[in-house]
């Protein structure tokens, strides 16, 4: 095998890692699947993570990446917490995780303002503890 056709299969094999983590799937799931250390899966992840990131930044400067601009930072936060986009918004609040997040929508709770508004009563009763 070539140097060339050995770096197009390694490119897609971290294309399919970085595709289950895109599909919820765990660090540990993924670096048990491609039995790789569960260090460079995270590495990975953080890389395309602060790539996208970048790229981000770089569309709000050209003008004719216009159609990048709204369509990235969605991408950028999906990526960056890999959860899926209607857990994004609890995910801005302090000390909450994914974990905690899909708990919190699951109780109910859709946005930081559902949060915010609930009674303590009902969120220490609907909520996780």
């Amino acid at each position: 095998m070539q140097i060339g056709e050995q770096q197009l299969l390694q490119g897609f094999y971290k294309t399919m890692q970085l595709n289950d983590l895109w599909h919820q799937k765990s660090v540990w799931e993924v670096a048990a699947k491609y039995k790789e250390h569960r260090g460079q899966v995270q590495t990975l992840l953080a890389s395309a993570s602060t790539f996208a990131s970048a790229l981000t930044h770089f569309c709000k400067e050209l003008p004719e990446l216009w159609a990048y601009r709204v369509l990235l930072p969605e991408f950028t936060e999906h990526l960056s917490n890999c959860v899926t986009m209607e857990l994004i918004p609890l995910m801005e609040l302090p000390s909450v995780r994914k974990g905690r997040a899909r708990q919190l929508h699951k109780a109910g709770f859709r946005s930081i303002m559902d949060v915010a508004c609930a009674d303590p009563k009902e969120l220490a009763e609907k909520g996780p503890c």
